[in-house]
């Protein structure tokens, strides 16, 4: 739908086209216009349509009322169409800026900023005609109610009427049309102008007609210092049918109908608003006609019934106060009220959810429509506790929620009317110590875009960080009894289990009715407290532009403090309060407020006698106590307040009466049942009819016997009513008996009851005994520590708490394994996939793998470390043939222990495989070698010593010509005796010297071998070796080491000393033998018979 001279009311968007050449012409004009808005609409009729519709153009513009232009991207007052974003800032700042092209409908509710949609341009006056400016700017689809005032530029002005605007040189002139069929003419020199400020032009469109005069050239004091002027609008927006106002709906009276546009009122009561954007803005209030809805979801009164509105309607306009911390003056507003901008490209849920924002509300689904629910503290409308539970039905609950989910601090933002109605900060609501209690701060925000009141901001996000803090979250299934419960509703859980007795208030959040009727509840915790503080303390918000109308006061007030005397001699502290009467009209109510002296907690007492000039107020006054009282005017609703000066008393003592102590103890509770189940009994009870009862007590024992019993709890008591406790935790089959008795207000106890001490009140839990099961059906059996397998009876799975396993009797015997065929097939690959290996680490042991389960196919490439086998778990039989080759074996991987004996064989080992340094010492023996196996290309120089040789072993056959060299072999034979005392640790015989050849500079390890005998019986036994090295660059003498052995007479012994030495050239070494006695021993003596030195081999370089 074009705005202008409807054509047809089905279009939901504008189009705007207008010509790029008035850009230029509105920016520097250099030629006259005798009608320059008739040459623009035809050249972009010939762009649009062709040149035979632009022939036509005058009947077009008469007929239809329409305009096309064509789009000017480039205008310096536009902003992009479409691009309207999500965020709120975003979106605000859109709604602020004057908008050029094909814009959505737009409805504005309550008051709000806007820059609107330029509809046409035009220019006139002056000797070429382009004096003066003039822009038609739509600013809403429907008829508003007012025209407020505007920013121009940084400056608010008040609209006070159609024509010049004061202040600007006469330069500026402002027009108000307010969207009827029968909208005033403008001025004769702007009717004529074009189609869009022609008599008739742009009906149910709201708009501004602003015409501005160019600042001339040489202008020494310009009005526009910025070349051209923006314009902010401040509109009181949409007429809105109040349902409450209509005769004809039940409950209301007044002469609002939906069929009569003419009886609506504006309003910014936020429920109305929303109602009426719901049953749909139409094109001249034509709301009989379905095809002139232009914004909302044309609902009818049956989809969308007006009685609904009633209640949340009139929480809306409940007055709530809030003080201004800067200046001491107390403010009475609506709790909620509504102002801003609402588009037809806004999805319907989005609006909704503004409107519930705005409220601190819900959008709820109450009989299978939708509204929204505004936030208040409501009265539970079911009580709930676990016996009234679906027993098998699903129950969720959580006590809190996760660290990510949890708030604590509320930061909320606001559209503020003195920024320019710029989308601002309100503040941040949180509580220090619920920062400290979670370590730091956990920040949410909150953008409430149809909200323009400070003080309604932060009450909106106090509201929301409270309901923050309650964290219990709950799903319960109910049976049919409770089908009436919807969403909104709150009702009260009490569990044992849950929430360990405490009587917890949730909210409905969302219900489902499944076909046996049974209501399945998604709950979450609320309170009162979240909606019932008082009045907040609001820090200064931005200074408002605009000047408010004068605050309400009272003159004359005073106080005095008063006794009143009651009829039984008792004396009351009370405070008598005056005013000057009559007062202000629009002053309703007076609230007295008293406070301790120099304190800030108020007491308030309201009266709607506002003619009395007079009333007395007990509460908040002490008993001779020194206080301060002060008045304050309540009134129509945007009102400032100036409350009186604080008045400081002194107040009367307080008598009491005689007092004649309550004795009388209350009755018996009776009639007391059971119902049992498996652990728990539940008990119930009539409790006595007293008044004055407070609790009930119940005492528990083992024995039916009364002096036994210990107390096990306390409930509230219900005079005269039904009341019941359960007892939970109890094994089956188990008796315990109960005694009852009540305790009034006074402390007074009653009787017992039963009243008897032997004569308690049994009850038994439920059992089950082995044969109340099938055949096919067999309990699990508890047993302190395992039985004894050996003629065990009983039940065949069972659970012993020692150890807190299940174990199996199978077989005669005990087994705590499941059987490889319990499981087959039950896991299957998706499931071990799942599984990491941090999930693993030692959960699998031997113990757990069954002989065969991993063969080779099982095995991933690679999956199998060395790290990850236990020395000893793999033996031949575990490997296959050719399964381990070279590739396979780490560096060091097998070394002599791991090969057993005659598992390596010939065939076994590919050529080049095996070098020296791959073989121990002693590793090789004759019996590992086959016959020919090693010839002379195998055996490295002096890899072969004498002590690798069994005697006998080699003969000339085998040894290659030339193959043996005495370069570096020493022998020395000869006879050297050698003497020590008992108890002397060495006796140090003559030297022995040996040359040595062909050493070259090279390490050498050489063995020494000694052949020793002893001469007579005293024991030997340890022979050790000096060495002195003589040979070229000596290196002095020094100790080598010893070889022990047991020397006796007809006895010789060999000793071998491993001796690393350099030798860097030919020479001499000088061995020294020394003996060591047995300390027990005599004075033995023995020989050196000979000494041999053996290079076991030369690294030459």
């Amino acid at each position: 739908m074009e705005r202008g001279l409807m054509i047809s009311p089905k279009h939901a968007a504008r189009l705007r086209v207008f010509a790029v050449t008035a850009v230029v012409a509105l920016a520097a004009p250099t030629m006259a216009h005798a009608d320059p808005i008739t040459t623009l609409i035809v050249s972009a009729i010939n762009v649009v349509a062709g040149a035979g519709i632009a022939a036509a153009v005058g009947n077009f513009l008469v007929v239809y009322g329409s305009i096309l232009y064509q789009a000017a991207a480039t205008f310096a007052l536009s902003k992009v169409s479409g691009s309207k974003a999500a965020a709120a800032r975003d979106r605000q700042a859109s709604v602020q800026q004057l908008s050029v092209g094909e814009v959505p409908r737009e409805a504005i509710v309550g008051e709000a900023g806007t820059g609107g949609s330029l509809v046409d341009a035009y220019w006139f006056g002056g000797a070429n005609g382009t004096d003066w400016n003039v822009l038609v700017i739509a600013v809403a689809d429907h008829r508003c109610h007012s025209l407020v005032g505007f920013y121009e530029g940084d400056n608010y002005r008040a609209f006070s009427g159609d024509g010049f605007v004061a202040g600007y040189n006469n330069q500026l002139r402002v027009y108000w049309r307010a969207g009827t069929a029968t909208d005033a003419a403008l001025p004769s020199d702007l009717s004529g102008l074009g189609p869009a400020t022609a008599t008739g032009a742009l009906q149910g469109v709201a708009r501004v007609i602003v015409a501005y005069k160019a600042d001339a050239p040489d202008a020494k004091n310009p009005i526009w210092t910025t070349g051209r002027p923006s314009f902010l609008w401040v509109v009181k927006g949409l007429l809105c049918y109040d349902p409450r106002k209509d005769s004809t709906v039940p409950g209301g009276s007044g002469a609002h109908r939906w069929d009569d546009p003419s009886t609506r009122e504006w309003t910014e009561n936020t429920e109305i608003c929303r109602y009426n954007i719901s049953r749909g803005v139409y094109f001249l209030d034509q709301v009989d006609q379905p095809a002139s809805l232009m914004l909302g979801r044309g609902l009818s009164a049956y989809e969308a019934p007006p009685a609904r509105v009633f209640a949340p309607a009139n929480l809306c306009d409940e007055v709530v106060s809030w003080t201004d911390t800067a200046t001491g003056l107390t403010y009475n507003e609506p709790r909620y009220r509504v102002g801003g901008v609402i588009s037809a490209d806004q999805d319907f849920n989005t609006v909704e959810q503004w409107f519930a924002d705005a409220m601190a509300g819900f959008v709820i689904q109450p009989e299978g429509g939708v509204a929204v629910e505004p936030g208040q503290a409501k009265s539970p409308v079911a009580a709930i506790t676990d016996d009234d539970l679906v027993v098998g039905g699903s129950v969720q609950w959580s006590n809190e929620v996760s660290d990510a989910d949890r708030i604590n601090s509320v930061v909320v933002s606001y559209v503020e009317p003195s920024q320019k109605f710029a989308m601002t900060t309100a503040g941040v609501l949180r509580d220090d110590t619920d920062i400290l209690s979670d370590g730091g701060p956990k920040e949410t925000s909150l953008s409430l875009n149809l909200v323009r009141h400070r003080s309604q901001a932060l009450r909106i996000g106090e509201i929301k960080r409270r309901g923050a803090r309650l964290e219990r979250r709950g799903l319960l299934t109910l049976p049919p009894k409770f089908a009436g419960l919807e969403e909104g509703d709150w009702i009260t859980y009490t569990s044992d289990y849950r929430t360990k007795g405490e009587t917890v208030t949730m909210r409905v959040n969302k219900y489902a009715l499944d076909e046996a009727w049974r209501n399945t509840l998604v709950l979450e915790e609320t309170a009162y407290a979240v909606y019932g503080f008082g009045a907040l303390a609001v820090e200064p918000a931005p200074t408002p532009v605009v000047t408010p109308v004068g605050a309400l006061a009272l003159a004359g007030v005073a106080a005095t403090a008063i006794t009143l005397t009651g009829t039984d001699g008792s004396a009351l502290p009370a405070v008598r309060v005056s005013w000057t009467t009559p007062v202000d009209a629009a002053i309703t109510q007076i609230r007295a407020e008293i406070r301790p002296n120099g304190g800030t907690d108020v007491t308030p007492t309201t009266t709607g006698e506002v003619s009395a000039g007079v009333m007395n107020v007990t509460a908040g006054v002490p008993s001779s106590g020194v206080i301060q009282v002060r008045l304050v005017p309540l009134g129509a609703p945007g009102r400032a307040i100036t409350p009186s000066s604080w008045i400081t008393l002194t107040t009367g003592a307080l008598v009491a009466p005689p007092l004649t102590p309550d004795t009388t103890p209350p009755g018996a509770p009776s009639s007391i049942s059971a119902d049992t189940s498996m652990g728990s009994i539940f008990l119930r009870w009539t409790d006595p009819s007293d008044a004055d009862l407070d609790k009930i007590e119940l005492w528990e024992s083992s024995w039916n016997d009364r002096f036994t019993a210990q107390k096990v709890a306390t409930v509230a008591g219900y005079a005269g009513g039904r009341n019941g406790w359960t007892r939970s935790g109890l094994d089956s089959g188990v008796t315990r008996y109960y005694a009852l008795r009540a305790i009034d207000r006074s402390g007074n106890v009653s009787g017992w009851y039963p009243a008897g001490p032997t004569d308690m009140f049994a009850a038994t839990t439920d059992s089950l005994a082995i044969a109340d099961f099938p055949a096919d059906l067999e309990p699990v059996g508890v047993f302190p520590t395992l039985p004894s397998p050996s003629g065990y009876a009983g039940p065949k799975t069972i659970r012993v708490a020692s150890d807190g396993k299940l174990y199996r009797y199978v077989a005669g015997a005990w087994v705590t394994g499941v059987a490889a065929a319990d499981i087959a097939g039950t896991i299957g690959d998706s499931q071990i996939a799942a599984l990491s290996a941090v999930k693993l680490a030692g959960q699998i042991t031997t113990t757990q793998i069954q002989d065969g389960s991993i063969q080779t196919p099982k095995l991933a490439a690679g999956s199998v470390a060395a790290g990850k086998i236990a020395a000893g778990a793999v033996s031949a039989l575990e490997i296959q043939s050719g399964a381990i080759t070279t590739t396979k074996l780490a560096a060091g991987a097998v070394t002599a222990n791991e090969i057993a004996a005659g598992s390596i064989t010939g065939d076994r080992l590919t050529a080049g495989t095996v070098s020296a340094a791959y073989i121990g010492a002693g590793a090789v023996s004759t019996d590992k070698l086959a016959a020919g196996a090693v010839t002379a290309d195998k055996v490295s120089a002096f890899s072969i010593t004498a002590d690798r040789l069994v005697t006998g072993q080699l003969d000339t056959y085998y040894i290659k010509a030339g193959a043996i060299a005495n370069a570096g072999l020493v022998d020395w034979s000869g006879s050297t005796l050698l003497s020590a005392s008992a108890g002397s640790p060495s006796v140090i015989g003559s030297g022995i010297s040996v040359e040595v050849r062909g050493g070259g500079g090279a390490y050498t390890t050489i063995q020494l071998t000694y052949y020793v005998a002893a001469v007579n019986d005293d024991l030997v036994n340890q022979v050790g070796l000096w060495i002195n090295l003589a040979v070229t660059g000596g290196f002095g003498s020094f100790f080598t080491g010893w070889d022990a052995a047991l020397v006796e007479p007809g006895n010789p012994a060999t000793l071998t000393v491993p001796v690393h030495l350099r030798l860097p050239g030919s020479g001499y070494i000088n061995f020294t033998p020394v003996a060591f006695a047995n300390p027990a021993g005599g004075s033995p003596q023995l020989y050196v018979n000979r000494v041999k030195l053996l290079p076991t081999a030369i690294y030459n370089g």
